[in-house]
């Protein structure tokens, strides 16, 4: 038997050939060679889409929004995603693999994550014009305030300090022991993680927090 081509034929064989973010379908694609795909799932599984380095989504197609839960990057490419559509919001810069973005605290709130929170998204590589041309928006200045004349004292000796700790996973979590804190520093780290201020470390509302693994005797002022 001879087989016929009809439009309805072609038009299907050619949405099986698309990519899984082209149908707005999350599947199983390869991955590009300069790029980033997108998991539902921690650990890079379940399924994910991908986008090649240059690609960028202002806002995300129906089904994907507040639904990336690990990230992984190939051949050199960096990405920035976003809280909110148009590339707007807080924003985060990755150019390495994340396996689970419960453990990667949201800038303006430690005690919230990127787990389930990308609305737009851009990946682009080294050099490339388009992050110059979207700086990240910077909050306005703090009012200085009286007691502000500690920030043209060095550190001494005279500062008060304490241990803070988190196991690895943990999310934000404030410090007991530390209050009306301007500034912080880890002296001594204990943990099994590397303490990075404002990624698993920092101070919020006069108050220090810590998260995923960074245990550390902090000297505060």
């Amino acid at each position: 038997m001879r087989f016929r081509s009809t439009p309805f034929a072609l038009l299907l064989l050619f949405a099986m050939s698309l990519p899984a973010f082209a149908q707005g379908q999350w599947g199983r694609p390869h991955p590009p060679k300069a790029g980033a795909c997108f998991y539902k799932n921690q650990d890079f599984s379940g399924d994910y889409f991908c986008l090649k380095a240059g690609e960028r989504w202002p806002t995300m197609p129906g089904g994907f929004n507040d639904s990336i839960s690990s990230i992984r990057i190939f051949g050199g490419a960096r990405l920035r995603v976003f809280n909110d559509n148009n590339f707007s919001g807080v924003s985060l810069f990755l150019d390495h693999d994340v396996n689970d973005l419960h453990r990667i605290p949201v800038a303006d709130n430690p005690f919230k994550n990127w787990n389930d929170r990308i609305s737009s998204l851009a990946v682009f590589q080294d050099r490339d014009e388009w992050e110059d041309h979207h700086p990240v928006p910077q909050p306005p200045p703090v009012a200085a305030r009286e007691d502000d004349d500690w920030r043209r004292f060095p550190w001494h000796s005279g500062d008060r300090d304490s241990a803070c700790s988190a196991r690895p996973g943990d999310g934000a979590h404030w410090c007991d022991n530390f209050y009306s804190v301007h500034e912080a520093r880890p002296i001594r780290e204990f943990g099994r993680q590397h303490c990075e201020s404002g990624r698993n470390w920092g101070v919020e509302h006069g108050r220090l927090w810590v998260s995923d693994g960074c245990s550390a005797v902090f000297e505060y002022r």
